[in-house]
Order: structure tokens, then sequence, then C-alpha cells
């Protein structure tokens, strides 16, 4: 029982402390639901790849994504749902944005 309560201090001292909510889910199991606020597909400033931003709150990530320059938006947008998926995110694919 002293083992739970040690358990159940340490995780909410984590949630306080915590700087990334996908640390604390991945170490006790929780499932947690992240929505991205936004997702934005755009080329990147050389126009040599895809740019990926996936906005949450006041954090952006940006991940590039390597296709030629005609690729049509499906594939984009498929692309850009699997980036969000995969950094932990989810998001309605309708709702990503191209710039």
């Amino acid at each position: 029982m002293s083992k739970m309560i040690a358990d159940s201090r340490e995780m909410g001292q984590m949630l306080l402390n915590a700087k990334c909510a996908g640390f604390v889910a991945q170490k006790f199991g929780i499932l947690l639901d992240m929505n991205a606020d936004r997702v934005e597909v755009s080329r990147d400033e050389s126009g040599n790849r895809w740019l990926i931003r996936i906005q949450v709150g006041e954090e952006v990530i940006r991940r590039y994504y390597k296709e030629a320059k005609n690729v049509d938006k499906d594939t984009l947008r498929s692309a850009a749902a699997k980036t969000a998926t995969d950094e932990g995110y989810t998001v309605d694919p309708s709702s990503i944005v191209f710039a």
C-alpha cells in the first residue's frame, strides 16, 4: 500500500514539474488525448523541402518532409497527419492548412 502512495506522490510531483506531458504519459502508461491546435504545411525558405509546423499552445514543432515541389495536397496532408501522430498529437486531416 505504501508503494502505491509513493507512486501516487511521485506521479503528482512529475505532473507538476514535467515539461513534457508525453514523458509522464509514457512513464506511467497514461493515454492522453493531445490535440494539435494547428498543423500547417509550406515550402521551406530554400524551396528544397516541405515544412510541417505542428502548433500546440505556444509550442511549435517543425519537421521537414522531402517530396517533389509539385506533389499533390492529399500526399502532403497524409504526411502532415502522420508526422503529428508520430509526435504524439492527434489532428483532423481536414483541418491541415497549406500556406
